[in-house]
């Protein structure tokens, strides 16, 4: 009797967790060039989430502050010189490029129409 309880509350649970939310995300690749190990690195980010900070070491492998960038996605990143979404902040448009940004961590913004 317990069982049949809980069944129809887990159901509802599941169906919530399984049914996609307002989260959206950028379309495209964000690219960060970074400096390890002596040698020129590339980590990318692909549709990369929106409003979710990346810590650019923890989701896309580099290591240290990013050198430059690319932004080849249809969002507008912000660029952090900390990590967590954290300090001084540089804007770069859908398509744009920076270089010698020292950030660590971006944040995408994708415009709802």
């Amino acid at each position: 009797m317990r069982l049949r309880r809980l069944t129809p509350a887990l159901a509802a649970l599941a169906l919530a967790l399984a049914l996609p939310g307002s989260a959206h995300a950028a379309t495209g690749t964000f690219t960060a060039h970074f400096f390890a190990g002596g040698d020129d690195q590339t980590a990318e980010l692909t549709d990369p989430a929106d409003d979710t900070c990346h810590d650019l070491a923890d989701d896309s492998g580099a290591s240290g502050a990013i050198s430059s960038a690319e932004n080849a996605t249809d969002a507008t990143a912000t660029l952090y010189d900390n990590d967590g979404c954290t300090g001084t902040t540089t804007v770069l448009a859908p398509g744009a490029n920076a270089g010698d940004t020292g950030f660590r961590s971006v944040k995408f913004t994708t415009a709802t129409t």
